[in-house]
């Protein structure tokens, strides 16, 4: 039985016994202890992708013995030069949740990476630093979620995925080919001479600060953010390392700043002084696992900021929460409820090598009809006032001739009187 195969089998069964109430999970208990013996014989055989997914499969069905997740710690501490942020992050995961702890396995997964991305068009070269498990020395903590604390110091498919989509659609009119772009921010983009540039752009949790750097080459002004201190000094950090870099190349870029914003604050734009909605949110798995509270956190700060000109994109990948990929789910729902309109973005030549990756849509369509009513009312005002004035002048003009013609009329009633 060849190993992926094992690995695969026992993914999809722990998911069907999370995702199905009715799951009798004595009825997997032969199966995975026979897949637990088979791991732990022949860890050595599995790829980095297998093995993380073996791990997470047996600690999902409650079958991992101390024995196998220790060789496959083992194995996974050696070659973690091999594994990538979701296989990391996935493997960690099953760790914690076994209750098995390494040295050498946090150590390697709290390791830095150097990592350079070439786009096409005005934006180049992005380079970042990051950590492969998300956080350094957080690697074992866990959010309520489940997902490992400072998760945004790694970097997932789905950041890949919409930096290489922006790049590819470097004005809001190419981008309204593939997504649905509100109204106003066309004609924003327009007056400014078609492109993103100085439009603004917030990115919710940043994390390294991918799609962020890729929106400040295309001209925009961006603030990134996130809500995580370990987090923003690796933002900031690759902020400022690819300032240097376009200073030396020449590129004119927009501004890029890094802000520390906690989903559900009061009051988001004032948080980060902006005056007006700004014209992109951006998030990139954000909305993952099973975190209804992160979730309405999210839906909150992304209703307080956006206004009629706003475009809301969201990259969703693997670890996405129920019924996210379907555009369905309790944080669709909620968004719906603060008057969204949801749809998916047409994905040109985004590579991904870590499962579905999906981009997202998010317009407001209330705040899109209120903008047409308010301009409807402005152009009614106008002619009004200008049928006012104009009523104005006539009256002036009509007037003047009466107190003319009456000024001939005493003028000849006093020639009149003279001559009589």
């Amino acid at each position: 039985f060849p190993v992926r195969n094992l690995a695969n089998l026992l993914c999809a069964t722990a998911k069907i016994a999370q995702n199905c109430a009715g799951f009798d999970m004595t009825e997997a208990e032969p199966l995975a202890a026979r897949a637990d013996e088979q791991v732990r014989a022949r860890v050595h055989e599995f790829a980095m992708k297998d093995l993380s997914n073996a791990a997470w499969g047996l600690a999902g069905l409650g079958a991992a013995s101390k024995a196998c997740m220790s060789a496959i710690a083992a194995v996974a501490a050696e070659r973690m030069g091999t594994f990538d942020a979701q296989e990391c992050s996935r493997l960690m995961f099953a760790m914690g949740k076994a209750g098995v702890r390494s040295a050498e396995l946090e150590a390697a997964a709290s390791q830095e990476r150097e990592l350079a991305f070439a786009f096409g068009g005005r934006v180049g070269e992005v380079a970042l630093r990051c950590i492969l498990g998300g956080a350094s020395g957080k690697v074992w903590e866990r959010e309520e979620s489940g997902a490992i604390k400072g998760n945004g110091g790694a970097l997932f498919e789905d950041a890949k995925v919409l930096a290489e989509w922006l790049a590819q659609h470097p004005t809001p009119a190419i981008a309204s080919r593939d997504a649905s772009v509100p109204a106003a921010l066309l004609e924003s983009a327009a007056a400014r001479g078609g492109g993103w540039d100085k439009l603004v752009c917030v990115e919710l949790g940043a994390g390294l600060g991918l799609c962020s750097i890729v929106a400040g080459r295309l001209g925009m002004r961006v603030w990134a953010t996130d809500g995580d201190d370990g987090v923003l000094e690796l933002l900031g950090d690759n902020v400022e390392r690819n300032k240097t870099a376009e200073k030396l190349a020449g590129i004119k870029a927009g501004k890029v700043s890094v802000r520390e914003l906690k989903w559900g604050c009061s009051d988001p734009l004032g948080a980060l002084e902006l005056h007006s909605p700004p014209a992109l949110i951006m998030a990139t798995g954000c909305v993952y696992a099973r975190a209804e509270s992160v979730w309405s956190a999210l839906a909150e700060t992304i209703a307080e900021l956006a206004g009629p000109e706003t475009m809301v994109l969201l990259a969703h990948g693997n670890g996405a929460a129920p019924g996210v990929h379907q555009l369905q789910g309790k944080f669709y729902e909620r968004a719906r409820a603060r008057g969204f309109a949801v749809s998916r973005v047409a994905q040109v030549s985004v590579p991904s090598e870590s499962g579905d990756q999906q981009l997202h849509c998010m317009v407001s369509v209330g705040g899109e009809k209120r903008r047409k009513r308010e301009q409807g009312d402005e152009e009614k005002g106008g002619k009004k006032s200008k049928k006012a004035k104009s009523g104005h002048v006539d009256t002036e003009e009509g007037e003047q001739e009466k107190q003319e013609k009456k000024k001939k009329k005493r003028k000849k009633d006093k020639e009149d009187s003279d001559s009589g």
